[in-house]
């Protein structure tokens, strides 16, 4: 019996980590060596981007049309494992323990 009681563990298991997959189809890639985070914003005009946390920059995306992204800027930022992104308003704000303290972003279009 706990053996079978296992077993169904296992599966369920099996079957809820592949479940995270389903309906989700890659449309594009945009490489980047070493990323630690990613945050999303959309602007007045309802265009989307990404916000990529590099190891040596934030990096904005034009995500708008998924087949097809554009990286619009970047912004140099001291060597780091991690980087952590958020938005408030128009403005992005990125930190990372690499120091340099905090960056402000104006995402105005």
């Amino acid at each position: 019996m706990k053996k079978l009681i296992n077993f169904c563990v296992i599966g369920l298991l099996a079957i809820s980590a592949n479940a995270q997959n389903v309906n989700i189809v890659q449309r594009s890639r945009v490489p980047y060596p070493g990323t630690s985070n990613i945050w999303g914003y959309v602007d007045t005009t309802n265009r989307e981007y990404a916000l990529v946390g590099a190891n040596d920059r934030l990096s904005i995306v034009d995500v708008t049309n998924p087949d097809a992204p554009v990286i619009k800027f970047s912004v140099p930022g001291p060597n780091s494992e991690w980087r952590e992104i958020r938005t408030w308003g128009k403005y992005a704000y990125v930190t990372t323990e690499g120091g340099g303290g905090d960056t402000n972003v104006n995402l105005k279009n």
